[in-house]
């Protein structure tokens, strides 16, 4: 018994042999002729391409794909050096009666959540004018977490930070 599916003749590790239904015959099969035609294509297309021409871009797509991929996964440790260098930062403490004294438009420290920041360089930029005034020297922990403030201000603040507050 002869092979019920006999292929076109070529190239013997080209073959592809496609079924979609058992009751459809592949031969006669839309998609199987038209993997057909592209297998007999590439064969032509191979035949007027040398091999290690193929083979050139072959490896110079590997070493593309090597080369982005470590691009990928390869940490950045520059933010983790700078994180570093934040957190050695030597912390001073305050008490309440030393940032008092810092009340004023051009000397003004504010307290929130037990630290100490220096914003007198910010009260002019401040987008609520004098508001940040109220608080000069004192706790400003409420009015900070207000609703009046994005998201954003969370990280601002911290380049103000000069200390702790001593409990």
């Amino acid at each position: 018994m002869g092979d019920p599916y006999p292929m076109p003749e070529m190239n013997a590790n080209l073959r592809i042999r496609l079924q979609i239904l058992p009751s459809i015959p592949p031969a006669t099969s839309f998609w199987y002729l038209t993997v057909d035609n592209l297998i007999a294509q590439s064969v032509n297309q191979i035949g007027t391409c040398s091999v290690s021409y193929i083979m050139m871009i072959i490896v110079a797509a590997l070493v593309l794909g090597v080369f982005l991929g470590a691009l990928v996964l390869i940490p950045r440790n520059r933010n983790v050096q700078e994180v570093q260098l934040k957190s050695n930062k030597p912390s001073k403490v305050y008490n309440k009666a030393e940032v008092s004294v810092h009340n004023k438009r051009t000397d003004c420290w504010i307290i929130i959540k037990n630290k100490v920041y220096d914003v007198s360089s910010y009260v002019d930029e401040h987008p609520g004018g004098d508001a940040i005034l109220a608080h000069a020297g004192d706790d400003a922990t409420k009015g900070f977490y207000g609703p009046q403030h994005g998201t954003r201000v969370f990280d601002v603040i911290e380049d103000f930070c000069i200390g702790d507050l001593r409990l």
